[in-house]
């Protein structure tokens, strides 16, 4: 007893019924000696230090068993060929009412995602070297964005509105853009060195119309090669050019007496697309039919568009800006990109609750399990034991008549 109250006060377990109460607790744990277990419910996110806190206590060899109401929520970011850098950052989860996922990159906020069930949305944002997202006032999750090197796009078709403004949409979206069309049949005029078309200095070619259908070749080789193909609807006319697309182009569909005026991509008129490819994917879709298909074929991928008369969608009143990016967001789906840098690694990671898993263990309801440290209940039990001795040894001795 008397070495026992010398040793320092170690619980056996400790049971912590929210994440406020363990930033309160590790400060004496890791002051006045480590329990022998804990059990500890996250009910907010904890912070790195406290994740990797209790973490260094499990290898030190303390149980620690643990339980939350966390949402399971993740963020990607995948860097695109845009030249202005934008960086595609894809969240998804569920989050409790009144919550949102913030995304922010090294330059400040990015946005908010708003909560729900399901996917929480996609957002393309700046280049950052990380992207983090924030609960409240708490990060709890941040992701690595590479670097990536694209080439130029080429542009091949006849002279004519649409050639003209997808050149001028992608030049003023930060694109080098090389062009070949056709003034006459058989004669063409160039901008640049649009061919050959070689993967190391192209990275997406957009074929308009059949005119290039001379070139088929070069642009299968070119595919083979990792490189990426736009295909309009028009351009799928020509036999040779069908045969690289993912599907099969149809009739033309009305846009339902909509006006160019009065409304943007969603009034453009389209071709049906049909006999789909069985590896291809439909990426985008208008009144449950496909107007965007993709495939990949060798190391490149080639997209079909269903939308005829894009330009017109320049000239409808729309922003400029929404045809830029629409057609700046084909060339770096389809283009070919290189990684030049890779970011380090975060310490928050991309899926917290799977970070916090991977140091705790997997998640579980009971309470920790009691382990063999001293316990201040047997000091009690020996004391009363010893009393009661002393007290047995004086009614002896009184009844004795003993002194």
């Amino acid at each position: 007893m008397v070495a026992g109250s010398l040793l320092p006060a170690v619980p056996t377990a400790a049971r912590i019924a929210s994440t406020a109460a363990l930033e309160r607790a590790m400060e004496g744990w890791y002051r006045d000696g480590l329990p022998a277990a804990v059990d500890v419910r996250l009910t907010a996110w904890p912070t790195v230090a406290q994740r990797d806190g209790l973490a260094a206590m499990r290898s030190a060899g303390t149980r620690v068993s643990w339980s939350h109401t966390l949402s399971a929520i993740g963020v990607e970011a995948e860097p695109t060929l845009d030249p202005l850098g934008a960086v595609a950052v894809r969240a998804t989860g569920v989050l409790d009412d009144g919550e949102g996922l913030v995304l922010q990159d090294e330059l400040g906020r990015l946005d908010t995602v708003a909560a729900g069930p399901g996917a929480l949305g996609s957002r393309t944002v700046t280049f950052g070297s990380r992207i983090g997202g924030w609960v409240g006032d708490r990060m709890v999750l941040e992701t690595s964005v590479p670097r990536v090197d694209g080439g130029m796009a080429v542009v091949l078709g006849r002279v004519g509105w649409e050639a003209r403004f997808l050149i001028e949409a992608l030049e003023a979206r930060g694109w080098s853009v090389a062009a070949r069309l056709e003034v006459a049949p058989g004669r063409f005029v160039t901008q640049g060195r649009p061919t050959p078309l070689d993967p190391d200095r192209v990275a997406v070619v957009f074929v308009v119309d059949a005119s290039a259908s001379a070139l088929v070749r070069g642009l299968r080789a070119f595919l083979s090669s990792g490189g990426g193909v736009v295909l309009y609807a028009a351009a799928v006319s020509d036999p040779a050019l069908e045969r690289l697309a993912p599907a099969a182009v149809g009739a033309g569909r009305s846009t339902g007496g909509a006006r160019f005026a009065s409304t943007s991509r969603a009034a453009l008129p389209v071709r049906t697309l049909g006999r789909l490819a069985p590896d291809a994917i439909v990426l985008d879709q208008r009144d449950g039919q496909p107007v965007l298909v993709g495939r990949r074929m060798g190391a490149g991928r080639v997209l079909l568009l269903a939308y005829t008369d894009l330009w017109r969608w320049q000239m409808s009143g729309d922003t400029t800006v929404g045809y830029q990016h629409f057609v700046s967001d084909l060339a770096a789906s389809a283009g070919r990109r290189v990684v030049r840098d890779v970011a380090p690694a975060s310490v928050y990671g991309a899926a917290p609750l799977a970070a916090i898993a991977a140091g705790l263990g997997t998640p579980s309801s009971p309470g920790p399990t009691r382990g063999p440290a001293r316990s201040e209940r047997w000091l009690a039990l020996l004391a009363g034991l010893v009393f009661a001795a002393l007290g047995a040894e004086w009614a002896s001795r009184r009844l004795r008549s003993v002194p």
